[in-house]
């Protein structure tokens, strides 16, 4: 069984963190680990990175509705059954 990874970052704009966590998965990108992202902005450019390979990627977009957000993190981490959650920068750490 693959362990699912869920990482938890602030935006996907092009940034150190942000290419860490591409660089990260797509040097892990294998049978062993399944690589889920949900970031709290909307898309930016790792977005369409993550996509060509085949990552899920979810937009929380937590500066248009907060509650929205929080419904949909709690409903992606509840119906993914990740072993690992990967809290990037302090926002995603906090989440």
């Amino acid at each position: 069984m693959k362990n699912i990874i869920l990482h938890i970052i602030t935006s996907l704009d092009v940034g150190g963190a942000e290419k860490n966590l591409f660089n990260l998965i797509k040097k892990n990108y294998n049978d062993k680990y399944i690589h889920e992202v949900v970031f709290l902005k909307d898309k930016g450019f790792y977005y369409s990175e993550l996509k060509k390979l085949k990552i899920k990627v979810t937009p929380l977009s937590f500066n248009k509705n907060i509650f929205l957000g929080f419904f949909k993190l709690t409903r992606i981490s509840l119906n993914t059954n990740c072993k690992i959650i990967q809290g990037w920068m302090y926002h995603g750490n906090l989440i």
